[in-house]
């Protein structure tokens, strides 16, 4: 858990936990990923 800053909506969304599986998805392409870094 590096750190959740400016994170884009969807990225909002792993944050809350609501979508973990997108989240995931959505951060190996953005490299925004705050769960899986």
């Amino acid at each position: 858990m590096a750190g959740a800053v400016t994170i884009p909506a969807v990225g909002e969304q792993c944050y809350f936990g609501l979508n973990m599986d997108k989240c995931h998805l959505f951060d190996e392409t953005t490299e925004h990923n705050i769960f899986y870094q």
